[in-house]
């Protein structure tokens, strides 16, 4: 799957949810994503934007447990953060500091449109809000302090060539 780089417009777009009756249209899709996560190793997550689709789709892999995300939902989180390096496929090579909550709870549609909830924390928390970010069309770079933006300014330059 080709994945769609910063500056792609789609990553700055809001995802619409999809509902259970398109589903089944989308689970071809959806299994290309599981695989697209599962073979590289060096990726933790995929949302549906990254690829070209503005839809609520994410996928989030940890350990042995790969989580499909079809309109997710963080309903709780920590008031206490982290600040952990975080990387995007879609900004490859970039690795920055980035706050985030310990823990979050979150509930969404599986694969056949259960309804599932995950309390997840550390590692998989990062993820599955960073994944979620790209669904509202948010990037990682986004959640930087004022200070650190000065910085990846420059940067991006430089990613992008100019």
């Amino acid at each position: 799957m080709e994945i769609k780089l910063y500056p792609d417009k789609i990553l700055r777009q809001k995802c619409l949810p999809i509902s259970r009756e398109e589903l089944s249209d989308w689970r071809e899709f959806i299994n290309k994503m599981v695989e697209s996560v599962e073979k590289d190793p060096g990726a933790a997550g995929l949302a549906a934007p990254q690829i070209g689709l503005s839809k609520q789709i994410a996928v989030v892999s940890f350990g042995s447990q790969t989580y499909v995300l079809i309109n997710p939902k963080i309903v709780g989180r920590s008031r206490e953060k982290s600040i952990e390096e975080e990387g995007c496929l879609s900004l490859p090579g970039l690795f920055l500091p980035v706050k985030r909550a310990k823990e979050v709870k979150v509930v969404f549609w599986d694969q056949d449109g259960q309804e599932q909830k995950i309390a997840a924390k550390g590692f998989l928390a990062r993820a599955v809000q960073h994944e979620i970010d790209h669904l509202a069309g948010k990037l990682f770079i986004d959640r930087l302090g004022f200070w650190q933006k000065i910085k990846v300014k420059k940067i991006l330059k430089k990613f992008l060539g100019k």
